[in-house]
């Protein structure tokens, strides 16, 4: 049985088109959360803003206006590279190991690898996969890694840490192909 893939493109058209409205912010060059219940956007600045560009969403001069707002979130690991906070460090809230306040996710980290990949930035992308790969070589699997260090932090042995893990050397095994 073959399925029409024009209502599923014209659904995906309309939410590319409502993200756009509803959630960049032109002044922050970045694309903040939405509450619900106040109508208003969540303006923090955190890793999850970049996730559109996982999905192909922005195009001409946002793209590199908001690679440059994801560039503020990373942070560079001794020993392993760099990879995304999932806060800015120069965030007054910054806590490099506290849950959702700064460590580094790499949900958030193979969502920027992919983005990278999308739009053409394969030295960006290489260096997060490297990096990532690295954490989970010297640490384990874990849920977060602490921003400064590369302490694992949150869940040990993550199923969800080492299918990304998989998923990041298969693109390594394809020539940086795979993340998306």
């Amino acid at each position: 049985m073959e399925v029409d893939p024009e209502p599923f493109e014209t659904w995906a058209d309309r939410t590319a088109a409502g993200l756009e409205t509803a959630l960049w912010d032109e002044d922050e060059a970045t694309y903040f959360d939405y509450d619900v219940r106040a109508g208003t956007l969540i303006r923090s600045r955190t890793g999850a803003g970049f996730s559109p560009l996982y999905a192909g969403i922005p195009n001409g001069e946002r793209v590199h206006r908001l690679i440059e707002q994801l560039r503020s979130c990373e942070v560079a690991i001794d020993g392993v590279g760099r990879v995304v906070a999932s806060v800015p460090p120069d965030d007054p809230h910054f806590e490099p190991a506290l849950y959702w306040r700064g460590p580094v996710w790499p949900m958030i980290n193979w969502v920027a690898h992919a983005g990278f990949l999308r739009y053409g930035y394969v030295d960006d992308a290489t260096e997060i996969r490297t990096a990532l790969l690295e954490l989970a070589r010297r640490e384990g699997f874990w849920e977060h890694y602490n921003a400064l260090t590369g302490d694992g932090g949150g869940t040990e042995h993550l199923s969800w840490t080492a299918a990304l893990v998989l998923d990041l050397l298969d693109a390594e095994l394809d020539g940086e192909g795979g993340g998306a």
